[in-house]
C-alpha cells in the first residue's frame, strides 16, 4: 500500500509540473494580445509646394493576423483612410502627420512623420528630375535663378560652332550656381569620385530629354538652358556634362568626334580620366577601349541617349585617336 500511495503522489507532482510548463508556455492559457505593428514608407519627407507625398502602410500587420484599419491625419486639417494614400500640401511648413493603426480587438499604435514643405524663393523657378541608376529611382529638386537662366537664353547664337563647343563650358557667370548642383550631386555619394563621375552621367542620361537641333540648325545651349528646358541634343548634354564634372576638379575632355568615318566630325561627346581601380570596375557588352595620354587614362561617357543606357566606358562606335578630330580638356589648369 505504502507504494501505491508514493506512485500516487509521483505522479500528480508530475502532472502539476506538465501544466505549469504549459500554461507558462501559452498551451493551456490564451497570451496577451498584442498591439499591431506599423511599416511604413513615406516619399519625399522634404520638397518644394506643391507636394506630393506618396504615404505606404501596406505592410502593416497584427502579430495575431486579426484586420486592421489604417487612418491618417495630415496636420493641414484634411485626414484619409487606407494603407496606400498620397496627400498634395499647398502650404508651406513642417507637417507633423499621423498615421495610426488598429486591430479588430482595439489594440493600437502610432508614429508621427514630419513633412518638410518649402516655398520657391523668390527669383527662382524649380524643376525636378527624375532618373534611374541600377535599379534604383532618383529624385532631383533643382532651383534655377531666373534671371541667369533669361541672360542665358537671350544671348546670340553664330553658327557654326565648330571650335567653340568649349565657350559654353567656360562662361564664368553660372559656376557658383553649378558648383552648387555639382555639390548636392557629389554629397548624394559620399564624396566618392567615382560614384560622382556615374552618378553625374546617369542623371545627364536619364533626366535630360534627347532633342536634336532642326536639320540644317545648330543651337548649342548653355548648361543653365539645357537644365531649365530638360532637354537637349548631343553637344548640350555633354556641355552640361563636362560642367558639373569640373566642378568636383574630375578631369574630363569635351571631344568633337568621327562616327562614320568620313573623315568629318558629328558627334559631341566626354571623355573622363579614371583611375586604374574604377577602370576595373566598369562593365560592358562589349570591350571598354581607355584612351591613355600623358595627363591620365580616359574612357568614353556617351552623355545623348534616346533610349536605353550606356554605361560609363561603353563606346558604341569603337572609336580611337583618330576619331577625335578637336578636344577641350576641363578643369583649366
Amino acid at each position: 500500500m505504502r507504494k501505491r500511495k508514493d506512485f500516487t503522489w509521483k505522479t500528480v507532482a508530475l502532472v502539476a509540473c506538465l501544466m505549469l510548463c504549459l500554461g507558462l508556455s501559452g498551451c493551456l492559457f490564451s497570451s496577451v494580445d498584442r498591439n499591431p505593428v506599423l511599416v511604413l514608407d513615406v516619399s519625399p519627407r522634404e520638397g518644394y509646394l506643391p507636394l506630393d507625398v506618396a504615404f505606404d502602410a501596406a505592410k502593416s500587420f497584427d502579430p495575431e493576423g486579426k484586420a486592421i484599419t489604417i487612418q491618417w491625419d495630415f496636420d493641414d486639417g484634411e485626414t484619409a483612410a487606407g494603407p496606400v494614400v498620397t496627400h498634395t500640401y499647398y502650404d508651406e511648413g513642417t507637417y507633423q502627420v499621423r498615421v495610426t493603426i488598429v486591430d479588430a480587438q482595439g489594440n493600437d499604435a502610432s508614429v508621427i512623420i514630419p513633412i518638410v514643405v518649402r516655398a520657391i524663393p523668390d527669383g527662382y523657378t524649380l524643376r525636378t528630375f527624375t532618373w534611374e541608376r541600377d535599379g534604383e529611382q532618383r529624385t532631383w529638386d533643382v532651383l534655377i535663378p531666373y534671371s541667369l537662366y533669361q541672360d542665358y537664353k537671350g544671348r546670340l547664337r553664330n553658327s557654326p560652332y565648330i571650335d567653340k563647343y568649349d565657350d559654353f563650358v567656360r562662361d564664368p557667370e553660372d559656376d557658383p550656381t553649378l558648383h552648387d548642383y555639382a555639390t548636392e550631386l557629389w554629397n548624394r555619394v559620399g564624396q566618392d569620385r567615382g560614384e560622382f563621375i556615374q552618378e553625374t552621367l546617369a542623371f545627364v542620361q536619364g533626366a535630360i530629354r534627347y532633342q536634336a537641333d532642326p536639320p540644317g540648325i545648330d543651337h548649342p545651349f548653355y548648361p543653365l538652358e539645357t537644365l531649365a528646358d530638360g532637354y537637349g541634343d548631343c553637344e548640350d548634354t555633354a556641355i552640361l556634362y563636362v560642367s558639373l564634372l569640373q566642378e568636383m576638379d574630375v578631369e574630363c575632355k569635351l571631344a568633337f568626334v568621327d562616327t562614320d568615318g568620313d573623315r568629318t566630325p558629328d558627334h559631341v561627346l566626354v571623355l573622363v580620366a579614371v583611375t586604374s581601380q574604377l577602370l576595373s570596375e566598369l562593365t560592358c557588352s562589349g570591350p571598354i577601349v581607355p584612351f591613355k595620354w600623358s595627363d591620365g587614362t580616359f574612357v568614353v561617357a556617351e552623355t545623348a541617349v534616346d533610349q536605353g543606357v550606356y554605361g560609363l566606358g561603353c563606346d558604341p562606335w569603337g572609336l580611337d585617336e583618330e576619331d577625335l578630330a578637336e578636344l577641350w580638356s576641363f578643369p583649366d589648369s
